[in-house]
């Protein structure tokens, strides 16, 4: 027998894949950026792939609600805040512009190579580990001239240069 299949019955999509990548004998010393659909990135993903040192890239529903670090303040006798304001990832554009990142590239959208806009911040998310965020970066990708909705995009590797983790995600197609 090669290999045994494993089915878990009621179990996720995004904690099998997290039980898979503890089960990958991969090189520790590479960085291993999972890149998954939006179906596939969710918490439970992010927290199995977390403590392995892995990261995540994937789509972000444009409904996600993302968090910004809280302003620093004086020190006063109750707990500091981990979370500052909030959005929906759509309204980032609208509400938060003066948080954003700008870049520009290349990318082949549609058979053609067209010039795109790239928007990054970071930010935390909430619920994936208790009493704590997780520091991530949203992308937001443009393409000016075609009648398509903005990507949203995430990435827990704040090491990966915005526009190298875009090119990264458009070539999973």
């Amino acid at each position: 027998m090669v290999g045994a299949l494993l089915y878990i019955k009621g179990r996720s999509i995004p904690t099998l894949v997290g039980s898979l990548a503890q089960h990958l004998r991969l090189p520790s010393l590479v960085r291993h950026v999972w890149v998954t659909d939006s179906g596939i990135l969710s918490r439970p993903l992010l927290r199995a792939l977390g403590p392995q040192g892995h990261f995540a890239l994937g789509r972000l529903r444009c409904n996600q609600r993302v968090y910004f670090a809280p302003r620093r303040r004086a020190p006063r006798p109750r707990r500091p805040s981990v979370f500052g304001p909030s959005c929906r990832v759509e309204q980032l554009l609208t509400r938060f512009p003066q948080r954003l990142r700008q870049h520009q590239t290349v990318l082949r959208v549609r058979g053609r190579e067209r010039a795109v806009s790239v928007g990054d911040a970071d930010i935390r998310l909430r619920g994936v580990w208790p009493h704590r965020a997780l520091s991530a970066r949203v992308l937001i990708v443009i393409v000016p001239g075609l009648a398509l909705s903005p990507w949203y995009l995430l990435c827990t590797d704040l090491t990966l240069e915005p526009v190298e983790a875009v090119h990264t995600y458009a070539g999973r197609f």
